[in-house]
Parts: structure tokens; sequence; C-alpha cells
């Protein structure tokens, strides 16, 4: 009794001459042979004694597999019984087979390995006879070239004889995932998108009746993981076991179609774009004009352009770009001429009235469905042109203004100053009583004369210090000195007016450093202006500290008061010149708003910075930093309007008018 046991492959025979199993196997309608390891047939079932003309059994036992299938099979066979037991796996092909009587057989083998229950290899072979399904595609005698020919074509072969698959070769098979599968019998719409089925029925009902149909159209097969495969198919109608039936030829066009629609999304994104571009040529703000390249005739010209010409488009197109566009370039053209890839430059361009119109052009080469061309782009430049020389005219205009200003400003420094130094000497004389006993009445009208007489002059010299550093004539004198005396000069100079109002100085210092390198004189009239303007906007009874510290290698300095404070919005505008935040007719707080522009400016010659911080009700901090040593090559100008000459000689007359109503 021969035991075989391969359940790994799903194969398990026990007593094979059990006379069971025997019958199912004779029953089986496919061959089954079992191999030695000499390649000696050991059984066989009544299907393959019929295939191959052996109906006494001769085949088993005897070495007539080799003659049966001859190479290359054997080599494959004895591959498979030389290597241990699960080292391969079942192989499938088909194959020429040599009958008994030396017919030709096309069998479709499965070689499955196994053991016995010795240990030995074994092979167990299943053959199925698919010589009547190729014997219409080539002759009989050619058929072991013409089953490779079809096995191994690129293209799909099917036979359909009753909307049945009666063949279908390897490559279909591997294209659709049905490799390893028998799809005989099954109906050829059962692979078709439902799309297409409707055009796959009438083509082949046309074509079984014998009308005419298409033979040649494209489909869709549904493979096994129910993915759509484009096909393109042939079909030829051919006679198969003695019925008329359909050879189709199924060519793969997956690459096709991929490029296909790669070339559909490349149009209709061309089409986007040259719409896009369209309407951009149509609606931009600039004018266009589009040129040949090789005779400088416009060929197209955009709504702009036609405005800016004067005529419309048809009359423009035609003409050589020189009658319109750079007529002085004719034949020097920058691009095509003398070899520029742009030209982007100012240009005349002349309308149809012979208007030379100022334009800003720019042109570049660009090939247009393979045809060169220019494109030339242009704006109206005649506003901007006018604006350009009104602005000229401004600026001489301004100039002009300043150098009337800084007349007025030398007369003045002449006319005025000079007749109140003669007011202030001679009226501080006669308060003396050097010429003379004076009443009381008289001393205190002296009094009121000598002190807006002082008052003239400080602002007469405010003015002329602006002047001079807007004009860049105002030079720093660098100097080293002593912070605590300097400081302790302003208190001298400002105490009076404090005490007059009842306001506490404070001083205080951090003591990081004793002397800095400035201006000695512009450093003492910031602290004098600030001082005096914070003892100008203190109540009575209030307080002002003077502080100093080192921050970062910068002197800082602050001037701190409890007055009345200036609102954010308020702050900026205190360092403008002539700037009065009481500007009412009957203002509490006299002054011409020179004070703060002038400490700005000086602060800014030094290379430092100042700024303020206040708060309504509480106070105000006015702080400003000066590098212990600058940089003494910069100098600072700074700009007066010339309108501001209005506002001085206003603030003259209203500095005049206080002192003679307090007079």
């Amino acid at each position: 009794m021969l035991e075989y046991n391969n359940s790994q492959n799903g194969i398990s025979c026990s007593a094979i001459e059990n006379e069971y199993v025997s019958t199912i196997m004779d029953q089986s309608p496919i061959g089954i042979i079992i191999l030695n390891k000499d390649c000696k047939i050991e059984y066989c079932n009544k299907i393959v004694l019929e295939m191959f003309g052996d109906k006494d059994s001769k085949l088993v036992e005897k070495d007539y597999f080799h003659r049966l299938c001859q190479d290359p099979l054997n080599t494959k066979i004895q591959e498979c019984l030389n290597n241990p037991y699960g080292k391969n796996e079942p192989i499938e092909f088909d194959h020429i087979c040599i009958a008994n009587d030396d017919r030709k057989v096309v069998g479709r083998f499965k070689i499955v390995p196994m053991t016995d229950i010795n240990g030995n290899n074994k092979l167990i072979c299943y053959i199925e006879d698919i010589s009547k399904y190729t014997q219409e595609v080539g002759n009989q005698d050619q058929d072991i070239k013409y089953v490779k020919l079809i096995e191994n074509t690129n293209d799909g072969i099917v036979i359909v004889q009753d909307q049945l698959i009666r063949y279908f070769n390897g490559t279909i098979a591997k294209v659709a995932g049905y490799e390893g599968e028998s799809i005989i019998g099954r109906n050829f719409l059962d692979f078709v998108s439902p799309v297409y089925k409707k055009t796959v029925v009438q083509n082949y009902t046309k074509r079984m009746k014998g009308e005419r149909a298409p033979t040649v159209y494209e489909i869709e097969l549904i493979s096994k993981n129910g993915k759509n495969i484009p096909m393109e198919i042939m079909t030829y109608v051919i006679e198969f076991n003695g019925k008329t039936a359909d050879l189709i030829v199924l060519h793969d066009i997956t690459e096709r179609k991929g490029e296909e629609k790669d070339l559909i999304e490349a149009k209709i994104a061309a089409e986007s774009a040259n719409e896009i571009l369209k309407t951009v040529f149509y609606s931009i703000i600039s004018g266009v004009v589009l040129i040949d390249t090789e005779t400088h005739v416009i060929v197209d010209v955009n709504p702009v352009a036609e405005e800016m010409i004067g005529l419309p488009k048809e009359k423009i197109i035609g003409n050589l770009c020189h009658n319109f566009i750079c007529p002085a370039q004719h034949d020097k053209c920058p691009i095509t001429d003398l070899g520029l890839s742009v030209d982007k430059s100012e240009k005349i361009l002349i309308n149809k009235d012979g208007k030379k119109i100022p334009i800003l052009k720019s042109a570049i080469p660009a090939t247009i469905l393979g045809k060169k061309y220019l494109v030339e782009s242009f704006v109206d430049l005649t506003k901007i042109k006018e604006a350009e020389q009104s602005l000229i005219q401004a600026k001489i205009a301004a100039e002009t203004a300043n150098r009337a200003k800084s007349e007025f400003l030398a007369t003045m420094s002449h006319e005025l100053r000079t007749p109140l130094n003669s007011i202030i000497g001679f009226s501080n004389i006669m308060i003396k009583g050097d010429a003379g006993k004076l009443d009381d009445m008289q001393i205190k009208f002296l009094g009121n004369i000598h002190t807006s007489g002082r008052n003239l002059l400080s602002l007469i010299n405010n003015i002329l210090d602006l002047s001079s550093i807007e004009a860049g004539k105002m030079e720093l004198n660098y100097e080293f000195f002593g912070i605590a005396i300097t400081i302790n000069e302003v208190k001298q100079l400002v105490s009076p007016f404090a005490d007059k109002k009842g306001i506490k100085m404070e001083f205080s210092s951090d003591g990081h450093f004793e002397k800095m390198f400035a201006d000695r004189i512009r450093f003492k009239q910031i602290l004098f202006n600030l001082t005096i303007n914070a003892i100008k906007f203190t109540p009575s009874g209030g307080k002002i500290t003077i502080s100093t510290h080192l921050v970062d290698n910068m002197a800082q300095f602050a001037v701190m008061d409890t007055g009345i404070g200036i609102s954010e919005e308020n702050q900026e505008k205190l360092f403008q010149p002539f700037m009065q935040l009481d500007s009412a007719t009957d203002r509490r707080y006299d002054g011409a708003g020179l004070g703060l522009s002038l400490v700005k400016r000086f602060v800014e010659m030094h290379q430092g910075r100042i700024w303020i911080e206040s708060e309504i009700g509480k106070g105000t901090a006015v702080i400003f930093e000066l590098p212990l040593q600058p940089n003494t090559d910069n100098k600072l100008t700074a700009k007066v309007e010339p309108n501001e000459i209005v506002t001085l000689l206003s603030d003259l007359k209203k500095t005049i008018d206080s002192s003679i109503m307090k007079s």
C-alpha cells in the first residue's frame, strides 16, 4: 500500500490503491499522474490513459513520462524532485506532449511537490487537455510555436462563443488578475464595465449575424480587484469547434489613456491660461501692443492703447510700430536691432493728432505658437510729468521763500536786537538812579519796560538759533565740564522764578558720572528751557526735580514736575516750532512755543534723544539722553517752513502786546 501526505498544499492521499480513492480520481475531469524520484509514473487515472492513448495502463511504472513530455519540461520536474519538500511552490504551464500514437497533445499542467510517509519526494501532476481550444488558432503542424506565441504575446486573446469564454491566454489572465484560475465557461460580459456592455452586445450580435459592425473600438474591463482597465479590442469572426465564434484581441491602453488625460489637462490648462492672458490684456490699466518681430507691424492692441493713440483697433493693426511709438528709434530697436533682452525706458507716443505723449515703456520678446513677437506695454506719464514740474516750481518757490526768510531774520536781528539792547540798557541805568532820582511809579514802569525788553530779546535769540540750525550754520563747541557745577548754575538762574510761585526745587544724582563731553552752553540752555517750562505749568506749592543717571553708557537727565500734565495725543506736538497747546486768545501761559523745539534740536545735534512721560493732573517728566563721548563729526540741520515767518511775526506782536498790557 502506498501512502502520500501533502496537507500543506491541500492534498492528502492515504492508500491510493483504496478502491474509494481510486474511484474518485478516475471520475476527475482532468488527468492525474503521480511521479517518483526517477520521474517514473506510479499512478495515473483513466483520463490520462485516454488522453495519451494507452488503454492497457502501460504508462504505469514505465519511463514513459520522458517520452510524453521531453525537455525542457523534464528539467523542471527533476529540479522539483531533487529539492527538499517545502522549498518549491506548485508550478503551472502549458506544454506540448507526445501521445502513444504520436499525436501532439496540448496540456495545461499544474505540478505539486509532495512526500510519502517514508519521506520520499514525489510529484502529483494535474493535466488538462486544451488542444481543442487551440486548434483554430494555428496549424496543427505548427501548434507548439503558435501556442507559445499566443501565450506570450503582449496582448490578451479571448475566444467567445455564445457570449461564453472558450479560451483565454495568460496575458489577459495576468492583466485581469486571474492568474492561476480558469475562467473558461464564464460570460464575457461579466468582465466588461457596465458602461460598455450594451456596445459589446450590439457589436457581437451584429457580427454573429454577418452584419457590419465595428471591429476596433474601446471598452473597459473589470479586473478581479474591481479596477477598470481601459482596453482597445480588435474582433475577428472565426470557426471554433464547428460553430461561429469571436476571436477578441485586447490591448491594454492604460498608459495611452494617461497620456491622453495629460494632454487634455494640458490643453485645458493652456486654454485657461490663454483666457487669463486675454483678460489681463484687455483689462490692464496700461496700453499694450503686440508687434511682429520681423516686420515691426502691429498685430494686436488693447483698449487702453486704442484710447491713447486715439484710433480704433482696426486702424492701428497693420501699421509699423514706429508710426506711433518711439519714432526716433526707427531701425534702432533696442531688442531686434541692438540685441537687448528687455527695454525699459521713457519714450514718446504720437497720437492720431500728432501730439507727443510722454510714456514709460517696457518691451520684451515673446514666442507665441512658434512665432516671435514683441510685447510692448506703456503708461501715460503726462500727469506725472506735470506733477514733477509742479514740484520743481514748488521747490524754486520754497528756496525763494527760504532766502526771503533768511534775509528777514538777518534784518530782524539788526533792526530789533539793536534798539532792544538800548531799551534794556538805558532802562536799567534809570532804575539804578544813575540818570536822576525817580519816584516809585516811575521805577515800576521802567521795571516793566526792562522785563518786556528782555523777554523780546530772548524770543529773538531763540528764533535766530532756530534759523542757524536750519541753515546748518550752528556748530557745537564740545568741552569737558562738571555736571554738578553746571546744574547748580541753572539752579541759580531759575530759582527766582520758582521762589516767586513757592515751588520747591530738588536735584538728585546716582553719582556714576561727574563730567561729560558736550557743548556746555547748549546743555545749560536745554536744562534752563525745560526747567522754566516746568515752572510755568506747575501750580504754586508744587515741586520740580532734576535728576541724573547713567544708562547704557548714556547720560540720562530728567526734569519732573507736579504740574497739570499733558495728554498722550499732545505730547508729540510739543516739539513742533511755535506750537502752543493753549492757543486761545486769552491763554493763561506766555511764550512763542520755541523753547521745547530748540531743546529737541540741541539734543539731536548731540546725537541724543528726548521723550515725554506724563499723566493728566499728576505731572510731567521730560527725559533726554546724551552720549558721554559722541561723534563730534556729525552735524544736525533742521528746517523751518517758510510760512512760519507769519507765525513768528504773530508771536512777536502777541509778546509785545502782552508786555504792554502788563505794564
